[in-house]
């Protein structure tokens, strides 16, 4: 089903990469533009460097960049485990294991992503794919480990024969795989066939894994995908990967199987759908010992 979607895959290497937000400022990260003043001087100006979610701290600074934590909330930046994501975006806030590696907000075409679809920016932001004709995916070409991914978007639609959806894709698998494994977490709004549902789902060589339930929520979307075991109960809780669907909900995660480590690039995925995608923020993830 993916294979058309992820044949972008093969025009990626060489590429370079660009990032338009520097998550945490002189992480040395190839290819990062630089936002933040060295000595953090204008850490609070989001006049100057932009704040995706109205809470008063930079986007370049806000240790949660997609959720609303910074002085104008009670959370105020909280991070009790000093590992430089806040609580509230924290998949474990009491382990310091995670790093806070991208933030994207989406508002111009980035060299960051290979696009495979009708990409342009929408008039007020975001990443918007137009053409529900089949598949579409933005990639960003940069691999990590154990990615684990948040998006927020909005205005699935579709034409009105296929069920449309729109979400998170995660693609692993190297020279020796098949080149559309992958991780997805994904929805298809109401009124289609299957609307109002909530999909994850590994696409392998030899098959998909899936799991399903269905929702009743309208509005603004907002996903959580957990693409590997993230658990420090021992022995450990045996489901990975993980779909969440946060805004609108909170509706309890999808999960299957327990899965090797990844290393992956995370895609912007849409199937049969026209959507607008609003901000991506990517956590690299370090598996329990």
């Amino acid at each position: 089903m993916l294979l058309r979607a992820v044949a972008v895959l093969s025009t990626l290497t060489g590429c370079d990469y660009v990032f338009k937000v520097t998550v945490r400022p002189g992480d040395g990260g190839a290819g990062e533009v630089p936002l933040i003043d060295s000595d953090f001087s204008n850490c609070r100006d989001p006049s100057l460097h932009g704040d995706f979610d109205h809470d008063g701290v930079a986007d370049g600074c806000d240790n949660c960049p997609l959720t609303a934590n910074g002085p104008t909330n009670l959370d105020n930046q909280t991070d009790q485990d000093s590992d430089g994501v806040g609580d509230l975006c924290d998949p474990d806030p009491t382990h310091s294991r995670e790093k806070l590696v991208a933030f994207d907000p989406l508002t111009e075409l980035s060299a960051a992503w290979a696009r495979d679809g009708s990409w342009t920016v929408a008039a007020g932001g975001g990443y918007q794919q137009s053409d529900d004709s089949g598949f579409a995916l933005a990639l960003f070409q940069v691999p990590y480990q154990n990615p684990f991914v948040q998006v927020k978007f909005r205005d699935v639609s579709g034409n009105g024969t296929d069920t449309p959806r729109a979400g998170v894709f995660v693609v692993v698998g190297g020279a020796a795989a098949n080149p559309s494994d992958g991780i997805a977490c994904v929805l298809s709004p109401s009124g289609f066939p299957g609307g109002d549902d909530l999909v994850l789902f590994r696409r392998v060589a030899n098959g998909d894994q899936i799991d399903t339930d269905t929702f009743d929520a309208t509005g603004d979307t907002e996903l959580r995908l957990s693409s590997s075991l993230f658990d420090y109960n021992i022995p450990p809780n045996p489901t990975a990967p993980a779909c969440t669907l946060l805004r609108p909900g909170p509706f309890p995660p999808l999960s299957f199987g327990v899965q090797a480590a990844v290393t992956g690039r995370v895609g912007l995925w849409t199937d049969h759908a026209r959507a607008t995608f609003l901000g991506v923020m990517i956590v690299e993830l370090v598996p329990p010992q």
